[in-house]
């Protein structure tokens, strides 16, 4: 892989199941956090993803 496109490439720090409050009656208030770093910046970056019918 090229130095450019590696320097480019988000770099995984984690996962975790995180509470993210109650969607809608009978739902999980439950959500995938998946975290990471923009090495280009140092920034780090987190992404929630529902784990259940989310709308």
């Amino acid at each position: 892989m090229s130095n450019l496109l590696q320097s480019q490439l988000y770099k995984f720090r984690g996962r975790a199941l995180v509470e993210c409050g109650l969607k809608r009656e009978g739902e999980y208030p439950y959500c995938d956090m998946y975290s990471f770093t923009d090495p280009a910046i140092g920034q780090t970056h987190d992404y929630y993803l529902c784990i259940d019918n989310c709308p």
